[in-house]
């Protein structure tokens, strides 16, 4: 469940015609933690580790994301994903 202005950024990318080449991506949460509670909106981190298959080649990262979450309606939703370097 994503705000309108996150649906804005990422409809594209769903719509977007699939690539002739396989590229297989999985995402792993190996922690999380409640980085700001200002009700009605929070922010959480989560540490992932990423394996990605492109050309018969596996690489695995660990990488962290910042998620934007607003209460609208009853529901959380996310209003922003930023993944760091």
């Amino acid at each position: 469940l994503v705000t309108a202005a996150m649906w804005q950024r990422i409809k594209g990318k769903i719509g977007a015609p699939p690539s002739r080449d396989f590229v297989g991506s999985t995402t792993e949460v190996l922690g999380t933690s409640l980085t700001t509670w200002n009700p009605p909106s929070a922010t959480i981190t989560l540490e992932t580790r990423r394996t990605t298959e492109a050309n018969g080649t596996t690489k695995t990262t660990h990488q962290t994301i910042v998620v934007t979450l607003v209460k609208g309606q009853g529901l959380w939703l996310v209003d922003s994903y930023a993944w760091q370097k």
